[in-house]
């Protein structure tokens, strides 16, 4: 465990977040990932069951309340984990902001008012961000995988084998774009910060610039510093220009090369038609937690450069301290 990640686990104790409300958290998102992963099973017997008998009522009505009950759980997950990083975020705001009040002033003398402020918002908001919109459908997405893999071996091992080579190419593919993205992203994230700190500290001695005329000098410095940040927006476009189709391409053949084997195996009768239906919804329930995976691991990189200049904030000397 490196010092960054030390440092990201620290701040999160720091922030004195309800430790059984997580329990019960990942305990609901795990039996949504088990409701989830029966919807195929259940669609594919409804299938094979309307080729031979016709509709099953009983069989549509159980679909029906799993698809309910993962829609309420899924809705009760999200909620409690918004309400969990609001909890998190607002204990950490509130530690910053008391920390900073009792600085010592050539702290204020070495750093711009808008880079402070940058901290206690921005900063925080990512680690808020990592906390409630990434960490339990990272844990889920990793269950959902698991379960998944270990039905679709149930069903056709051969299929399953050839979707456990395809998908990790595929992920393989795109991490260096992702990396690049990452990159990109938290130079774009400390210009950001940098701009705030100059915008606050201009706005703050206003009368200052204007007695002394140097709007035009501000001016352009600000120009300068909006360029900048206009460089890193069409980084990131260009890269999100190769990403986003490059992952769409390979996905579509990932998807046909699949489809065909799937069809040729119930031709040929070694799968049903319900079968074949049940392994494409599990395919997805493959990819897209793959997916969640690549945006938690990038979250993960933004949170611990922020949760890095939190720290060097809150290590700063106070009054108080000799």
């Amino acid at each position: 465990m490196n010092k960054q990640t030390q440092q990201l686990l620290g701040l999160i104790r720091r922030s004195q977040f309800p430790k059984k409300q997580l329990v019960v958290v990942f305990l609901i998102s795990i039996i949504e990932t088990a409701t989830a992963l029966a919807v195929p099973l259940l669609t594919m017997n409804l299938i094979n069951d309307f080729s031979t008998t016709g509709f099953q009522w009983n069989t549509i009505l159980i679909v029906a309340i799993v698809l309910i009950l993962q829609a309420i759980l899924g809705g009760l997950t999200y909620y409690l984990m918004r309400k969990l990083g609001e909890r998190v975020v607002a204990n950490l705001r509130t530690e910053l902001w008391q920390h900073v009040l009792h600085l010592k002033v050539p702290y204020f003398d070495a750093n711009e008012s808008g880079t402070t402020m940058s901290r206690i918002t921005q900063d925080t908001g990512v680690v808020k961000e990592l906390v409630t919109e990434q960490l339990v459908s990272f844990v889920a997405g990793i269950f959902s995988i698991i379960g998944a893999v270990i039905v679709l071996l149930w069903i056709d091992w051969k299929m399953t084998l050839l979707m456990l080579l395809a998908v990790p190419i595929t992920i393989l593919a795109t991490i260096p774009l992702a990396q690049k993205m990452n990159k990109i992203a938290k130079a774009n994230q400390d210009e950001l910060a940098s701009f705030s700190g100059h915008l606050g500290r201009v706005l703050t001695n206003i009368r200052l610039v204007k007695t002394s005329q140097t709007e035009h000098d501000e001016l352009e410095n600000g120009k300068t510093r909006i360029q900048h940040l206009y460089g890193f927006g069409l980084k990131e476009a260009k890269v999100l220009a190769f990403l986003s189709p490059i992952m769409t391409l390979l996905m579509m053949v990932v998807l046909i090369i699949i489809f065909g084997y799937g069809g040729a195996q119930v031709a040929s009768g070694n799968i049903s038609s319900g079968e074949l239906v049940a392994i494409m919804i599990y395919l997805v329930q493959i990819i897209v937690p793959f997916t969640q995976m690549a945006t938690f691991f990038t979250a993960l990189q933004k949170a611990l450069g922020a949760t890095e200049r939190i720290t060097a904030v809150l290590e700063e000397p106070t009054e108080n301290e000799v």
